[in-house]
């Protein structure tokens, strides 16, 4: 939905205005400043130090995990290249 909000306000406003937009989405993003209640790698971390068996909340997941640096990259390399081609848009 929000895809579909964004496209319309491009089309509405932004494209008249000579500005450009992208619209990426990262998903499953682990690491370094995570330490949220019920997130994979501070719960590992809180077991660990208290001593306790890791209970996964949904063990038959399958859903691919991603470095908050690769996500980074990708929004940054997404960010140069909507300036080179309007295609990225």
């Amino acid at each position: 939905m929000v895809e579909i909000a964004i496209d319309c306000y491009n089309k509405s406003f932004l494209k008249t205005a000579g500005k450009k937009i992208a619209v990426m989405r990262a998903g499953n993003v682990i690491g370094g400043g995570d330490r949220a209640k019920d997130r994979l790698i501070p719960d590992i971390g809180r077991s660990i130090m208290q001593g306790e068996k890791l209970t996964l909340r949904n063990p038959d997941a399958v859903r691919p995990w991603q470095y908050v640096l690769e996500a980074l990259f990708g929004y940054l390399t997404v960010g140069m290249k909507i300036f080179q081609d309007d295609k990225y848009c």
